[in-house]
């Protein structure tokens, strides 16, 4: 089996797809606070919703994010307490790694199905450089229009600071990004 938190770095991303969000978004919660983290406020309010808990001393931190239009739960884990906290979670939930969606997305036989996994895909990275850097030559040198709408919808949906530039070099790269 794959590492449930994948290969990615700096902080670690945790994707779980989301069957009941309120239960789930209330359960992780509580694991949380029961380890002695507190609800932050978000950094960025203007982003879309996230719930951010952060132990007192601000070494471990998890932002969790819904996304209802692909039924999946991002947490970002940063410090060795979150990290651990989110191993523990992906024994009990059902992670989405990297490696998983890009064996469904080999699978898949629609249009559709390829535009979800690679949104899915961009989301299990930290950071839009890092997406980029790992799946540009599959997902998008060598993808068809609805798998490139998908990264780039990916992207809009991860909201980290370097998602511009990324979207910049795209559109210099590619005259035809959709």
């Amino acid at each position: 089996m794959d590492n449930p938190l994948g290969s990615n770095s700096k902080p670690t991303v945790l994707l779980i797809a989301s069957q009941m969000p309120q239960q789930e978004l209330g359960l992780i919660a509580q694991l949380l606070q029961s380890q002695g983290f507190a609800r932050q406020q978000p950094a960025d309010p203007k982003a879309a919703p996230e719930l951010v808990f952060a132990t007192a001393d601000n070494t471990n931190r998890v932002a969790i994010k819904f996304y209802q239009d692909i039924g999946a739960l991002r947490l970002e884990l940063n410090g060795d307490v979150a990290i651990k906290i989110g191993q523990a979670l992906a024994q009990y939930m059902d992670p989405l790694t990297a490696e998983r969606i890009g064996e469904y997305f080999q699978k898949s036989t629609s249009d559709m199905e390829r535009r979800i996994y690679a949104i899915l895909l961009v989301l299990t990275y930290p950071n839009a450089t890092d997406a980029m850097k790992a799946i540009t030559k599959t997902y998008f040198d060598e993808a068809n229009d609805a798998t490139r709408e998908g990264v780039v919808q990916g992207l809009a949906f991860l909201e980290t600071p370097d998602v511009g530039t990324q979207l910049e070099i795209l559109e210099r790269n590619y005259k035809d990004t959709p």
